[in-house]
Order: C-alpha cells, then structure tokens, then sequence
C-alpha cells in the first residue's frame, strides 16, 4: 500500500544520502575543499542537499538580456499580466482543492495531488519526473535571470541543486530591485513562472501534434487494436507478447485503438475492479469436479481456478468449483449478472479471486489469447499501448516504444511546469508571488500609504499560507485514503 511504498522510499533516500555522505568524505582525504561548504562557485554539498554554484552563465545572461531588450521589455511585460491572472487562480485552485479534497477525500477528486517519486511516480517513470522538473526549474530561473539583466540589474550566480530527492535551480540576483518601477519589478517577479507557462503551452502543441513529429518515422494503425509499445522486464507476459503485437479485445471490451484500451481500464476501475461473472453449461461440472477443492485454497498456486455459482447450487448441493479457467472464459463467453442471461442449460458463475483481481483474456489479432488472473492496473503498467506503427521495415520493433516516451515525457512536462507557474505566483511566504504581491499593492493602491499596504499585504499572506499549508496537510491525507 501506499504507506509501505513511502517508508521504502524514505529509507532508500536516506541510505543513498549516507553513502554519499562517505563518498565525499572519502574524496576529502585527497581533495579537502570537494563539496565543502561555501558561499562561492563549486560543489557544495550537506546532509541532504548538494548544489553546484557557478558564475559561469553570468556572461551569457548579460549579453543575451542587453542584445534584445526591446523585445524582452515586451516578452516579459506579457508576463505581467500573465501574473495577475495566475495569482488569483492560484487562490481559486487552492480554495476549489480544498473543498473538494474534504468532501470526498480521495486522490482522484483533487486538482492538486503531491508528487512523491516511488509512491504515486512509478519507478520506471522517475527519470521523467526528474529531468521534467529539473528543466522546469532551469528554464524558470533563466527567466528571472534574463529578466533582471533586461532591467539593467546584475546576476550574481546560477546553480542547480538537490534537496532530498527533489531537483532544482537558483539565481542569485543583485539586491537593488527596490529602485525599480513596480511595473519593472513585476517583469522580473513573473518572469521564471511565465517561462513555465510558455513551456507548459509549448509541451501541450508537441503533445497534441503528436501525429504531425512522428509521421516520418510512424504510422497510425489502421488495422484496428491497440499496439504493444513494450512490456515490462519483470513480467511473464514477454514470453506472450512482443512489440508491435496488435490487441483487439480484452475480456469483454473490444479494442479498436489505445483510446479502447485505456476506456477498459477506466471502465473497470469505475467498477471497482468486479470480477465479471460467466455463463458455463452445468455439463462443466461434473461430480469429480467437486469432489477436490483445493484450489479454493487461499495457498493454491496450481492451474485450476476456484468458481462459485451466484445464484443457486447443484442438484448435489455443491455451489463451489475447481475447473481451468481456459475452459470457461474462451473468446466467445457470455457475460452474465444473474443465471436469467443464461440459456437454461447453462448456469451464471464467478471467479473466487483475491480482492482487487480479475481474470483477464487478452485476444491478438492473429486470434491467439492470453489469459492471466491479475490485478487490472498491473496489466495496465506491464503492457504499455500505442496507436502508432513503425513505418520503415528497418527499424527495430523497440522503436514501438518512442512515441510512448514522447507523449509520456510531454504530459510530465505539461503537469510540472503548468504546476510551477501557477503555484509559485500564489501570494504565499518564500515563492515569487510573495514579492510580486507588493509590487502589484503598490501600483493598485498607489495613493495609499506604505503603512497601509504593507499590513494588506501581511493579512493577505498569512491568510494564503496557511490555505496553502492546509491543502498540502489535507492532499497528503487524501493521497493514503
């Protein structure tokens, strides 16, 4: 369960923090200065935090924000007004998340759920979740850093980090922005969470011109099914299926494209993974069929499977079954809720499954099928779909899975950066919406004393931080619900 997955992911923090940790004291028998603490360039590095500190882009930022001013002054003023809205909708978000998450606290009714690599981010998926926000985060502090060098203010430094497992950047920005305009210091507030927007917007056209980047290489399938894209190393199902094999019906859903594939799950999800129950002739069952029942046997690991009659037993009283499972759910097996859907020599039965388990037979389009009882969102996370097609007889069937990383990687990106300019422009302690929040009480209420905004602007935070706080308390909660 999740709770699990989480104290194994903080022990794995916290043993490859500690190996690290000796790593760098070895390296200080021979170098003392690696990863010492310092306020200037170089590798620093303490418990559960390294960063690299450079002055290296200082050079590029200045020669990049000066050669186009005219167009930055406009560019980032943009950003401005992509600000203001995005504050206020970070307070609505926050608001709407709230209630919805304590209304019905589940994951699934949230606007905002925490990310938490391990628990909610498969493994095979964090090094998209860590690259996206590490890009994120770059792009976000070039915008400032491009911003205040456009605003004729001076970068001080640039560096990347990792806090915990978290990855990110900085900019060290010189400390005279008060002399600015408020409008002008607007431009460089707004500037990194207009750079998410962008980036986010951007992410969102390559997601969905999808078809447009992969035509050179790939084709829509047109054949009907959804096509194997890569299935899990750890899985059984290699020796089954292969990329490029095309699925075309799973239990009852016929598959005509990914978009099939991924409605079946839903659509069992929505029914809390029910295992469906089969019409079987009586003739199935015959008295030796009941005479053992071990595979009812919560320990049994052999091939038979364990059904029970929904509605009434047989003439020798028996309601309990052992018989393969092939033998029954075959690819033209009748669904039933009740043995009225069934012809009359037949009878409705079920599967005895673990809670959450399904039996599932996945048909190909050469006909062949493959049967496995299984929770349905680890076929989901084994078999991995797309509705694309090498186009080229050279390229190597593996090549299935690139469109998949395309549109994976994408939507990360859309999800982290979307994130990063919205929430960090809400009007919270220690984001940019802290500093932009003045600015922006500065121009409205000009004509008002400092006093006066300043004591605006504290009830304003104090209020935003801890509806913010309450949302990453209640989130949390909602996530292990």
């Amino acid at each position: 369960n999740e709770m699990s997955m989480l104290f194994e992911v903080i022990i794995n923090v916290v043993a490859g923090w500690c190996i690290l940790y000796l790593l760098i004291k070895l390296i200080h028998i021979w170098s003392p200065d690696f990863g010492a603490e310092k306020e200037g360039p170089g590798l620093t590095f303490k418990t559960g935090y390294i960063r690299f500190y450079t002055h290296g882009l200082n050079s590029i930022f200045y020669v990049l924000g000066r050669a186009y001013r005219r167009f930055w002054s406009i560019w980032f003023g943009a950003g401005v007004w992509f600000g203001a809205l995005a504050m206020v909708a970070a307070l609505g978000i926050l608001v709407v998340n709230l209630f919805r998450t304590l209304a019905a606290p589940s994951a699934k009714n949230q606007i905002l759920t925490p990310v938490i690599p391990g628990v909610n981010v498969p493994a095979s998926q964090m090094w998209y979740f860590f690259f996206t926000l590490l890009v994120a985060g770059v792009l976000h502090e070039f915008g400032h850093a491009l911003a205040a060098i456009a605003e004729g203010r001076q970068v001080r430094g640039f560096g990347v980090f990792i806090m915990a497992i978290y990855p990110g950047a900085m900019v060290h920005i010189s400390d005279d922005l008060h002399v600015l305009a408020p409008f002008n210091q607007l431009k460089i507030f707004c500037a990194g969470a207009w750079h998410n927007f962008v980036l986010a917007s951007l992410a969102w056209l390559l997601v969905s011109g999808s078809g447009v980047f992969m035509a050179p290489l790939y084709t829509v399938s047109t054949e009907g099914g959804a096509v194997v894209a890569d299935v899990h190393s750890d899985s059984a199902l290699q020796e089954h299926f292969f990329p490029g094999d095309r699925v075309i019906q799973l239990n009852e859903y016929a598959i005509e494209n990914k978009a099939d594939w991924d409605n079946a799950f839903r659509d069992m999800y929505e029914k809390k993974f029910t295992p469906r129950s089969v019409c079987t002739s009586r003739d199935h069952f015959s008295a030796k069929s009941g005479e053992n029942l071990g595979c009812c046997s919560e320990y049994y690991d052999g091939s038979l499977q364990c059904w029970q009659a929904l509605e009434s037993t047989l003439d020798d009283g028996r309601n309990r079954f052992c018989f393969a499972a092939s033998k029954i759910v075959t690819k033209d097996v009748q669904y039933c809720s009740s043995n009225k859907d069934c012809e009359e020599s037949s009878l409705c039965i079920k599967p005895v499954l673990p809670t959450g388990s399904m039996i599932l037979n996945i048909i190909r389009s050469d006909g062949e099928s493959t049967m496995l009882s299984a929770h349905p969102i680890s076929l989901y996370q084994t078999l991995k779909m797309t509705e694309y097609q090498n186009r080229w007889d050279w390229m190597p069937n593996s090549m299935h899975g690139v469109p998949l990383m395309w549109d994976k990687f994408w939507n990360y990106m859309i999800s982290i950066s979307a994130a990063l300019a919205v929430l960090n422009l809400a009007p919270v302690y220690w984001l940019d919406g802290e500093y932009a929040l003045k600015a922006y009480l500065h121009i409205l209420f000009s004509g008002g004393t400092e006093s006066d905004r300043e004591w605006l602007a504290q009830t304003i935070f104090r209020s935003s931080t801890a509806l913010f706080i309450v949302n990453i308390v209640v989130s949390m909660g909602a996530l292990y619900m």
